[in-house]
C-alpha cells in the first residue's frame, strides 16, 4: 500500500491534502531550521544559554539558591518553613479564621451590641 502511494497511486496519493500537509511540514522544517540556525549563531536567550558560561553559570546559581531557599523551608526554617511544620501555627490560624467566621456571623444575624448597631435605624442619619 506505501508502495503505491509514493508511486503517486490511488486517492490517498492524489488527494490536494497529501500536497497541504506536505507543504506544511515543509515550511515548519523549514522554521525549525531558522531556529537551530540562530541557536548555532547564538542569538536569542536560548542561543545565549545554550554557548555563553556566564549564562549558563547565572542560571545555575539562581537554581541552587532556590535549592537552598527549598530545604530551609523543608527543615522549618524561616516563616515559612515553620507555618509548613508547626502544629500550633496551624491550629492558632484555623481558631482565628472561626472566630473571625463566628463574629461575622453574629453580626449579620443582629446579635450583641455591634451586630444591633449595624441594623439599627435608629442609630442612622438621614
Amino acid at each position: 500500500m506505501t508502495t503505491s502511494i509514493q508511486q503517486g497511486q490511488g486517492t490517498i496519493a492524489n488527494s490536494p491534502l497529501r500536497t497541504i500537509f506536505y507543504n506544511k511540514a515543509s515550511a515548519a522544517l523549514g522554521h525549525v531550521d531558522d531556529v537551530v540556525v540562530a541557536v548555532q549563531q547564538q542569538k536569542g536567550t536560548v542561543g545565549r544559554l545554550v554557548y555563553d558560561p556566564a549564562m549558563y553559570d547565572s542560571a545555575k546559581n539562581f537554581m541552587d539558591k532556590g535549592n537552598g531557599v527549598l530545604d530551609d523551608v523543608r527543615a522549618g526554617k524561616g516563616t515559612l518553613g515553620k507555618a509548613l511544620h508547626d502544629d500550633a501555627l496551624y491550629n492558632n490560624l484555623r481558631d482565628a479564621a472561626s472566630n473571625v467566621r463566628d463574629a461575622s456571623a453574629k453580626l449579620n444575624s443582629n446579635e450583641g451590641t455591634a451586630g444591633k448597631f449595624f441594623t439599627d435605624r435608629s442609630c442612622t442619619t438621614t
